[in-house]
């Protein structure tokens, strides 16, 4: 599927049974990238793909076998993002720390499972939209990654869980309309 939006990022041609994993991130080390190295040597069996967006030096630093299982972007625009997930089956967020990340509901919204970190943060967001693994547990994360391969009942449920979620997030107005109302009574 093409388009002549600028901001359209045509990722490769996908083969019929290649599922993607799909991750819009800088690569900080909360992001717990490495691990992905640490996963791919056990599912070389699957056809799979992990879609990241980090920057190229990260990413030669990062990543020096397995690579075809790996496609790096490189850092793209916030409008470039729909286009990304559109073509992606499954978020994975191994993420170690967050305060909020966009990740989640950007995932809901584009009706994406999510695999994330078993971290009161990402459970705070998710609740029970995603299947939540030991992000420090490289078994953990492959037997979760397998389970959300071969299981599309469970896909469909998370996706469904996501969609009914977003209804619990504020917009930026929302959220910037509070803190005033907060200020405004401290300042009484």
């Amino acid at each position: 599927m093409q388009t002549d939006n600028k901001n359209y990022i045509q990722l490769p041609e996908k083969q019929n049974d290649e599922f993607r994993f799909v991750y819009i991130a800088h690569n900080h080390a909360n992001k717990n990238l490495q691990v992905i190295n640490e996963v791919l040597p056990f599912l070389e069996e699957y056809n799979i793909k992990f879609i990241l967006t980090i920057d190229k030096h990260s990413f030669r630093t990062l990543f020096t076998q397995l690579l075809d299982k790996i496609i790096n972007l490189e850092p793209i625009s916030l409008k470039s993002c729909p286009s990304v997930y559109s073509q992606c089956d499954a978020l994975f967020a191994p993420t170690l720390l967050e305060t909020f990340s966009a990740a989640y509901p950007e995932a809901m919204k584009m009706g994406l499972p999510i695999l994330t970190s078993d971290y009161t943060f990402s459970k705070d967001i998710c609740a029970d939209t995603a299947l939540y693994f030991d992000p420090l547990n490289p078994d953990d994360i492959v037997e979760k990654i397998i389970n959300i391969i071969n299981n599309k009942k469970l896909q469909k449920k998370l996706i469904a869980k996501g969609s009914e979620r977003l209804i619990f997030f504020e917009t930026a107005r929302s959220r910037a309309e509070k803190y005033i109302e907060i200020c405004n009574a401290l300042c009484k």
